[in-house]
């Protein structure tokens, strides 16, 4: 075990022990080895980084694609009492000057900036003066162009890095990279034989569910009521329907704010001021807020439509339950939501957004769409649809926490229909999608299908007692199953799998997990109280310890999870720490924060204590 990195662990962020990968990382980095850590959201990538830079000679810097994150994460690094700098055009020319200098005097532990600095020969010439014994590359999913967050000037790291007279040591880190980008990342990095720790892509902590509702706004409204003050993100499509949502929402009393790139810029900076510092409760937004966004306390992500992929919806559904509690991800998904996507994808193009940057390969995003509409319609379990995507293998049939395994659809026989279905695409030749093999298979259409004679075929109009819905619900379901490949093109052309010839061949039965359609999936039911409270001690002690946490960073003007977590406030709900010791228990709670502000929580909780005898 790692003895002097733990007590810098317990010292300084309040943990007593390094969770899975982290010992591997930071092994590696402080014996000199390249690294490329690929773990979840809240898994604790930033300690793999920070530890090793407590115990280097020099300053680590830190490469961070936004300035919120940036922010948000020196300003943690300085309540833990931490010497962390950030550089980015949010600063004053003298605030500027005046972090230069000190950082030539070695003044600072890890200095984090923006990657489009890499374009400035004088910030280069600057890096090259002081000490740097290691460069860190947040989000380094962002150096691939086959990535969902691709920046073009994430391409000039490797530049930078070999500038430097004595190469520093180079970690890199992502919370989603297909197989495909963790290639690209070594490559376009220049890692030399990293260690590479992959912890895997599941975060136990989130429920998963996609729901089909009639009407959005309804549905939305409703969980809104049932998880009232609860902190969440929603997440649209477009910035029509992100004014249109949130308007809504106003109109029924509910305090929420907005954000997307057609608002000016102060107006957006108020907005997510509003979210972070826990003023609103509530941010509808597009795609363009939240990467970065550190905030621990968001309990819900509900995505009003279906991304376009399935990289940008689990990083988007992981800003919720970063501090680990209980949080919910919530997908509303309708046939508009294809067009929408397909609509997006064809008339996207890279190059108008960002100079420099490859052509977007439209086949490769149909080919992610193709697969996120298979998310949506699965009835098998959702959290493991996404770690195979991931490249995973989860264990057993099904995790127990999403609307799939909650929701109904048993492992059920239905060979019979299967049959059919498989039938059906084999005497197609594999060259139609699924409405028109829906369509055969119901015995509709009959115009279209004797034009290819499909009329004659022995399976034609079998299942004519099915609605459309139930058939193409049906062919999804086998599809997640393994047994019917969707083409990647745009037709989604659908034809057998060896798993399917081998079961046709060998008359075997067909298991699918399986809901008819018509049967709508309810939003799981919000616990009566905070779940994180109702899980860890009394819901009143935490509602006052909250509330002195809110008042505290009011007056430091930093966001309440700053002070302390959601987590370490069930802690002290849970040990009703009295002394200093007891305290440092909490986890979350390291030395600088028990001399802060220990004294004033344990008063709180002691006149807690004292009002209920």
């Amino acid at each position: 075990m790692l003895t002097h990195p733990l007590k810098l662990l317990r010292q300084y962020f309040g943990y007593s022990q390094f969770r899975e990968g982290q010992p591997e990382l930071i092994s590696a980095i402080i014996s000199g080895r390249d690294a490329l850590g690929i773990m979840p959201t809240g898994a604790g990538k930033s300690i793999c980084f920070q530890i090793p830079a407590l115990m280097a000679k020099g300053a680590v810097i830190v490469v961070s694609p936004l300035i919120s994150l940036m922010k948000d994460q020196v300003e943690s690094l300085r309540q833990a009492g931490l010497p962390a700098a950030f550089i980015n055009s949010t600063l004053t020319s003298s605030e500027y000057r005046n972090i230069v200098s000190e950082a030539l005097k070695g003044t600072f532990k890890l200095i984090y900036i923006a990657p489009e600095r890499l374009e400035n020969l004088n910030f280069l010439n600057f890096l090259n003066e002081i000490s740097v014994s290691m460069v860190t590359i947040d989000e380094a999913h962002c150096v691939s162009q086959w990535g969902h967050d691709f920046r073009p000037s994430y391409l000039k790291i490797a530049e930078m890095i070999g500038m430097f007279k004595n190469k520093p040591v180079v970690s890199a880190f992502t919370a989603t990279a297909t197989p495909l980008v963790k290639e690209d990342i070594v490559k376009l990095l220049k890692l030399n034989d990293p260690v590479m720790v992959v912890t895997g892509f599941d975060r136990k902590n989130l429920y998963f569910e996609v729901n089909r509702p009639d009407n959005k706004a309804d549905f939305t409204l409703d969980y809104l009521r049932k998880n009232s003050g609860k902190s969440g993100i929603i997440y649209c499509i477009t910035r029509k329907l992100v004014e249109s949502v949130h308007e809504k929402l106003n109109a029924a009393g509910i305090d929420a704010v907005r954000y997307h790139a057609g608002l000016p810029m102060k107006e957006r900076k108020a907005a997510q001021d509003s979210f972070i510092y826990d003023q609103a409760g509530i941010i509808v937004a597009t795609n363009a807020f939240g990467m970065g966004i550190d905030k621990s306390n968001v309990r819900f992500v509900l995505h009003y439509n279906m991304p376009k992929n399935i990289e940008s919806y689990y990083q988007e559904a992981g800003r919720a339950g970063r501090d680990g509690e209980k949080s919910e991800c919530v997908m509303l998904f309708s046939g508009s939501d294809i067009i929408m996507n397909k609509f997006l994808i064809e008339n996207s193009d890279r190059d108008k957004d960002a100079p420099g940057a490859p052509r977007s390969d439209k086949t490769h995003e149909l080919r992610k769409l193709s697969q996120m509409i298979e998310y949506c319609s699965t009835s098998s379990c959702l959290r493991s649809y996404v770690l195979r995507y991931f490249g995973e293998k989860p264990d057993g049939c099904g995790c127990g926490n999403c609307g799939s395994c909650l929701g109904g659809g048993e492992l059920t026989d239905m060979t019979e229909r299967a049959k059919k279905v498989l039938l059906c695409i084999h005497f197609m030749g594999g060259r139609f999608g699924s409405a028109f093999t829906a369509e055969v298979l119901r015995g509709d259409n009959p115009e279209r299908a004797r034009e290819y004679r499909f009329d004659k075929l022995p399976v034609y109009g079998s299942l004519k007692e099915l609605p459309a819905a139930a058939v193409k619900d049906f062919i999804s379901a086998l599809a997640a199953a393994g047994y019917i490949k969707v083409d990647d093109s745009q037709y989604r052309t659908l034809s057998l799998a060896e798993k399917a010839v081998s079961a046709l061949k060998n008359d075997e039965k067909i298991m699918v997990k399986y809901k008819d359609a018509g049967i709508k999936t309810k939003a799981k039911a919000a616990p009566k109280k905070a779940a994180a409270a109702e899980a860890a001690g009394d819901a009143k002690l935490f509602d006052r310890l909250k509330a002195l946490r809110r008042e505290l960073a009011d007056k430091q003007r930093v966001p309440p999870y700053l002070i302390f977590s959601d987590a370490a406030l069930n802690g002290m709900c849970s040990l009703l720490p009295s002394t200093a010791a007891e305290f440092l228990e909490v986890s979350g709670v390291g030395q600088r924060k028990l001399e802060q502000y220990g004294k004033i929580f344990m008063a709180e909780i002691k006149r807690f204590s004292d009002s209920k005898r």
